[in-house]
């Protein structure tokens, strides 16, 4: 759902899926503000989700990843050329990054804003 005005969530993941379905960029952007500095679960939640993606793609021999985290607040993950021998493993991680910050975005939707789309 997408929302406008004051009541914006202040992080915005958009999730680039290729026509199959499969992982091609993962951008966040932003805090939560649910919580105190430090000490806010939405934050932690989404800091989790996005390091757990990063770690899970980085290190999985044979995909073309560029990674970069500028200041604090901001992530992009991409995947180039995917082998077709790694197409149903990262089918798999799609499938997690997609459910996690879904449910994220149902639980604090005032906080959170997930965007899909396909190229």
């Amino acid at each position: 759902m997408k929302l406008s005005g004051p009541n914006d969530p202040v992080i915005r993941a958009l999730i680039v899926l290729e026509p199959e379905g499969l992982l091609k960029r993962l951008t966040v952007t932003g805090h939560a503000g649910s919580g105190r500095k430090g000490n806010d679960p939405v934050c932690a939640a989404v800091s989790m989700l996005v390091r757990t993606a990063v770690r899970t793609v980085e290190g999985h021999a044979g995909l073309d990843v560029r990674y970069s985290a500028g200041k604090p607040g901001e992530t992009d993950l991409t995947i180039g050329n995917i082998p077709d021998g790694e197409r149903s493993w990262l089918a798999g991680v799609t499938d997690m990054i997609l459910r996690g910050f879904k449910d994220l975005e149902m639980d604090a939707p005032d906080t959170i804003e997930v965007v899909e789309e396909r190229s």
